[in-house]
């Protein structure tokens, strides 16, 4: 059984509706679940995110146009201090958030939109090209990352920088300890990808 993903809704545009598979309805399910509380998460693992945050500022000069797929509650994509920023997320709830965070009137350079990133017409929406592409931690949800990956390129310019973040498994013991014991936020089964898988799929 299937269901109908969100539409995305702008300012003079809207998409069609695209069926979502089972995997993502889940998903799209937790994330509207945890909406309310994953700032919350966010300071409660506050060296954590300082410190993503601070590599991904090493990686991304400022003012730069960038995309963030599966920006979250936008603090990131913020952090980076984008000329222009687009973060899109499967979740209407989180990107409620998202807009209420940085509301559009005191930031013009953001935009937060609701979609599945493996579908092609949410990427063309986005617009582009783009200085950067940023996957934070979305990978591990992907149903083909290949796929994704590859759908990125009417979006980059041959200087186009896509930077994928994403944990190493040797930690899932004991980030399956912390979730266990509520210091973990919760999160939907992942895909086992090691560097070196990522860098193949590049």
């Amino acid at each position: 059984m299937t269901a109908l993903a969100p539409q995305i809704v702008e300012t003079g545009r809207t998409l069609p509706e695209r069926e979502l598979s089972s995997r993502k309805q889940a998903v799209r399910d937790l994330y509207d679940r945890l909406a309310p509380t994953r700032d919350a998460w966010i300071e409660r693992n506050a060296f954590f995110h300082a410190e993503d945050r601070r590599c991904l500022r090493f990686l991304v000069s400022e003012g730069l146009k960038v995309l963030d797929l599966g920006c979250g509650t936008g603090h990131l994509l913020a952090a980076l201090k984008p000329a222009y920023g687009v973060g899109i997320d499967i979740s209407p709830a989180t990107i409620e958030v998202a807009r209420h965070n940085y509301p559009s009137e005191r930031h013009a350079e953001l935009e937060f939109l609701i979609g599945d990133v493996e579908d092609e017409a949410v990427l063309r929406a986005a617009g582009g090209p783009f200085d950067v592409i940023l996957l934070s931690d979305t990978v591990g949800a992907l149903e083909d990352v290949e796929a994704t990956l590859a759908s990125l390129h009417p979006l980059c310019t041959r200087d186009t920088r896509v930077v994928i973040t994403y944990y190493s498994w040797l930690w899932e013991p004991i980030l399956g300890l912390a979730r266990l014991f509520g210091a973990k936020m919760a999160q939907t089964a992942q895909n086992r990808l090691m560097p070196d898988d990522i860098a193949s799929l590049l």
